[in-house]
């Protein structure tokens, strides 16, 4: 398993950085996911299988946990897949 974290190169770069999420990059043998955070929250983590289509988890309510329903009677999230890309 290898981690790569982006984060900004200078100083200069540090108040633009702020906006931006910061990204890390874990990839293992069966996939590479990409965990992002925004002011050291985790809001977002995109999967890669290296079958199939890659798949996102997201923390619609802002509770630190990823889910895909925020309950057993709440239908799920929509599911985001990307159809097309040019």
């Amino acid at each position: 398993m290898v981690a790569t974290t982006l984060q900004a190169k200078s100083a200069s770069d540090a108040a633009a950085a702020a906006e931006r999420p910061q990204v890390t990059i874990i990839r293992q043998q069966q996939s590479t996911i990409y965990e992002y955070r925004l002011g050291g929250e985790l809001y977002m983590v995109r999967i890669e299988p290296k079958q199939g289509a890659p798949y996102f988890l997201i923390d619609s309510d802002h509770d630190g946990s990823l889910e895909t329903r925020r309950n057993a009677l709440e239908a799920p999230d929509i599911v985001q897949w990307r159809l097309f890309s040019w």
